[in-house]
This record gives structure tokens, C-alpha cells and sequence, in this order.
């Protein structure tokens, strides 16, 4: 449920550089809704959505499959480990450090919001005074009635609806995409999704205007016509995002994560030395090589480490001012960014002093791989004489010098 809160900040955040576009968003919450029901039933609409977007059958609810912790995890962008809630009751809610997004983008930026819902409890308990504009307690064609006038009589740039059939059609007749009547209660979804489209799309400034659809709900169900057990008929959630941002016609992939990004660099610096001597032919200083090597190690801890203790405290990210205890953690993160960016500085550095001044390199390494059996660089073609292997490719000699392994 994370990613599309990321995906509206963002899209927020920017304008396209050199064009007159206004990004809007619409996100339309479908209370009690299966992918694999909304797959099975009659709805051009969002058919329409999922061809000219992004989709996933595979979105995962909170373990705890109710509406309370499922739209406050939604609307917060955090887990109910966070925010508190876990049950429809909402007790030991922590909506004052894990507040409706809305409240996000009023610290933010100037954008007009609305949160138009038929189960009020969306407004009164998660969204509370964070709204410009806040409807409760609508039946679901009036949700859609009233942002219809909305966004053809007004300028919003953030909306939410909630719509609340499904939900009532799943306990009532079971939820399942064999049960016409929660296929039907889908449908009449799609055709109320389709009344605030069309008032969207006949807006005077429609045409300098970006909108992103993201549609997502809170939990699925099972026939028996219940929901609230951790197991994939409860968990499951459809998720699109469309729009002239979206990537269109594709199938959303889980998100990398942004522990991915550290591995990711530490794996092509490791790249970048080893294979430097091979294709430049000049060796690099052991020992800056090493200096650098425990600045970086050192200073990506230190900076991450403190980071994650921050948040895992109660620090949101990005945050200029922050309560006294937090002091100490940010400034130790300082310091260690700095370690961190003095190391990939000194790499920068002796990999350009190699380049020009570097000993002649042959084998560091000691390899006893076909890549290592030739000159450094390579010659054309690589090889003058086809080389003889007689030992494992993966073994490394102690004294790599010492044995020469390149033909020629």
C-alpha cells in the first residue's frame, strides 16, 4: 500500500521541465475489493485506467484486514506498527506523529485537498481537520455526485473517495468473483468512477493538466462473506496507478528498496578495482585504495545507522527542525556523510592518478581466469595463442606476481 504515497509526493513535488502541466491527483479507495473480482467483472472504466497505467493483482493489506488499520495504513503511508491502529475502533491510534498525508503536504506546499467518503470514520477519525474540503457518511453515487461538482466548480489538487459497496456486498453475499452481486457492486464502482472521470476530464484546463488515478482498497474477503484474517484472500488488493505519468500497460512490480541503493554502489565500486587493472592496464595504490576503502565502510555506517535510529524514534525523513534529543544522531549522520563523500573523493582521485602514473599491472589478483591469461589491456582478439587451462578458474595464487598466466 506504501508505494503510491511515495508516487503522490512525487508527483506533487515536480513539474516537467519546459511545459505548462498541472499535476492533480485522484485517489479512489474501493472498500472491501478482490482483484480478482474486479478482473472478472464488467468495468470499462477501470479497464480503461489499468491499459493506460500501471496495475497489480498483487497489492498486500495490513496483516490485520479491517478498514480501521487498512486506510489508516493507506492514508499515513506507514504500517499499523506506527500509526497504531488495529481495529475499527481506532484506540492507541498515533495520528499526532503519523498523520493523514494531507497533513504532509500542508507542511509541504500549498495544494488543495478533499476527502469525500461514505464510511465516515475515513474523515473523523484518520483524516480529522487535514482537509479543505470533507464530505462523510455519503452513499457512493453521492460520493460521486459531489466530487463531480467538485472538481468542475472548484481547484483541487489532491482527492480522496471512498467508496463503500463492495464492502457491504461482500458481507452480505460473500466475497468472491463467483457472487453476481458483489460483481455487481463493483460495476456500479465503475460507473461512479466513471462520473468523476468525465467531470474531470471536461475541465476548461484539463488539457494543462496531469492527473494521476491511483485506485487501491483496504482489504479482499473470503465467500463466507468475512475479512479481518491474515491469509492471501484477505490480504490481496488490486492497485492502479494511471495517467500520463504512469507507465502504461504495465504490470507493477514490488518496489526496490532503498536498502538496495548502498549494495547496489558498494558492488560497482568493488567492480570499478577490480577490473581497473585489466582494462586500463595500470595498478592502483594499495594503500589508498585501502584508506579509501575504510572511510567509505566507516562513513556509510555512520551516516545510515543514525538515520535508522532516528526513524525508528519517531523522526520523519527530511526534516530541517526536529526536537532537542534528535541532535546528537543528526549530527553524528553529518559527520559520517562527510566521511562517506571524503572516500568516494580520494577514489576518484588515485583512480585518476593510475590512469596516468600507475605501474604497469598484469595479474593482481592472482586469477587464474581466462580473463587473466592475457596482456593487460587485452590484445585484439585477446589471445595470440590459445592458453592452456589446467587448474580451477576461481583460485587465487598468494603471490600473484609471481606467476604469470597471460600468453605473449
Amino acid at each position: 500500500m506504501r508505494p503510491f504515497a511515495l508516487l503522490l509526493a512525487a508527483s506533487l513535488a515536480a513539474t516537467a521541465l519546459g511545459t505548462p502541466t498541472v499535476r492533480k491527483v485522484l485517489i479512489v479507495g474501493v472498500d472491501g475489493c478482490r482483484p480478482d473480482a474486479l478482473l472478472a467483472a464488467n468495468t470499462p472504466t477501470l479497464d480503461d485506467l489499468i491499459a493506460h497505467g500501471a496495475f497489480s493483482q498483487r497489492c498486500s493489506a495490513e496483516d490485520i484486514t479491517v478498514s480501521g488499520p487498512g486506510w489508516s495504513s493507506i492514508l499515513t503511508a506507514v504500517h499499523r506498527t506506527k500509526h497504531g491502529v488495529t481495529d475499527n475502533s481506532f484506540a492507541g491510534s498515533n495520528y499526532t506523529q503519523y498523520p493523514h498525508f494531507f497533513r504532509r503536504l500542508q507542511d509541504s506546499c500549498d495544494a488543495s485537498t478533499a476527502s469525500i467518503v461514505d464510511w465516515a470514520p475515513v474523515n473523523t477519525m484518520i483524516c480529522q481537520a487535514n482537509a479543505d474540503v470533507a464530505q462523510s457518511g455519503l452513499a457512493d453515487t453521492a460520493v460521486a455526485a459531489a466530487a463531480a461538482d467538485l472538481v468542475a466548480t472548484s481547484n483541487p489538487d489532491v482527492v480522496f473517495l471512498h467508496f463503500d459497496d463492495c464492502d457491504h456486498a461482500g458481507h452480505t453475499y460473500g466475497f468472491s468473483p463467483a457472487v453476481p452481486q458483489y460483481l455487481a457492486a463493483i460495476e456500479s464502482t465503475d460507473a461512479n468512477v466513471a462520473t468523476v472521470l468525465a467531470a474531470i476530464h471536461t475541465r476548461p484546463t484539463f488539457a494543462d493538466e496531469d492527473w494521476l488515478v491511483i485506485l487501491t482498497s483496504d482489504h479482499g474477503g473470503t465467500p463466507d462473506g468475512s475479512h479481518g484474517r491474515n491469509i492471501p484472500e484477505h490480504r490481496l488488493t488490486p492497485l492502479i496507478v494511471s495517467g500520463l505519468s504512469s507507465a502504461a500497460g504495465t504490470t507493477i512490480t514490488p518496489d526496490p528498496q532503498i536498502v538496495d541503493v548502498p549494495a547496489t554502489v558498494m558492488a560497482f565500486l568493488a567492480g570499478v578495482h577490480y577490473w581497473f587493472p585489466k582494462i586500463f592496464g595500470k595498478t592502483i595504490p594499495d594503500g589508498w585504495g585501502m584508506l579509501a576503502a575504510g572511510m567509505i565502510i566507516v562513513g556509510f555506517n555512520a551516516t545510515f545507522i543514525p538515520q535508522f535510529l532516528l526513524g525508528n524514534a519517531g523522526m520523519p525523513r527530511r526534516y530541517y527542525s526536529y526536537p532537542a534529543e534528535f541532535q546528537l544522531l543528526n549530527v553524528a549522520s553529518t559527520v559520517g556523510a562527510f566521511l562517506l563523500a571524503i572516500g568516494l573523493v580520494i577514489v576518484a582521485l588515485y583512480l585518476g592518478y593510475a590512469l596516468i602514473h600507475g605501474e604497469k599491472a598484469d595479474n593482481p589478483w592472482g586469477s587464474r581466469g581466462f580473463e587473466w591469461m592475457t596482456a593487460s589491456p587485452p590484445i585484439k582478439a585477446n589471445f595470440e595463442t590459445t592458453p592452456e587451462y589446467t587448474s580451477e578458474p576461481h583460485h587465487y595464487v598468494d603471490e600473484p606476481e609471481k606467476e604469470k598466466r597471460h600468453v605473449g
